[in-house]
């Protein structure tokens, strides 16, 4: 957080903590359908697409199992 000035703002930090929130289930139920969309290109799609789209998974699972 002390890469984002929040000064001057008048915010909770339950406030600020809720605004950085990420909702880790609600992205990752969104990533088959990006995958299907993806797909539909077939080999016209850059890798580097599909890459994002399993370093995401990775982030957002590992996010979930620190939490738990």
């Amino acid at each position: 957080l002390d890469a984002i000035d929040f000064d001057g703002l008048d915010m909770s930090e339950e406030d600020i903590a809720n605004l950085m929130r990420v909702d880790t289930d609600g992205w990752l139920s969104e990533l088959p359908g990006i995958e299907e969309y993806y797909a539909t290109f077939g080999d016209r799609l850059p890798a580097e697409l599909n890459n994002q789209v399993a370093a995401l998974r990775e982030r957002l699972e590992d996010s979930k199992q620190a939490v738990a």
